[in-house]
């Protein structure tokens, strides 16, 4: 039983039944690792969020992430936007990896 459940989780299936999910979460989690380092290169961090939210448009912990980034940089209206479409995708977002 052990194997049958491990199986199903596995990256194999996980492509399968959504391509690309493992390679945006890789992408979201360098995002949250810049975002925790004293200085990051926000302006990389960003471009690369903003290039995963126009591939993936539904994908919440992108546009949350871009939402922190941006306003880390004093972009507000990137931020702004970013922040309506995320608590439009998913209300209770919160950022997570970022919470100790």
């Amino acid at each position: 039983m052990p194997r049958r459940a491990a199986e199903a989780r596995s990256r194999f299936w996980e492509e399968a039944s959504a391509p690309g999910s493992h390679a945006r979460a890789v992408r979201i989690a360098d995002a949250v690792r810049a975002l925790r380092l004293t200085s990051p290169d926000l302006a990389a961090v960003e471009r690369d969020l903003t290039q995963l939210t126009e591939r993936a448009p539904d994908l919440a912990d992108a546009w949350g992430y871009l939402a922190i980034t941006a306003e880390r940089r004093r972009h507000w209206a990137t931020c702004a936007r970013a922040f309506e479409r995320v608590f439009a995708l998913a209300p209770a977002w919160r950022a997570a990896a970022l919470i100790d």
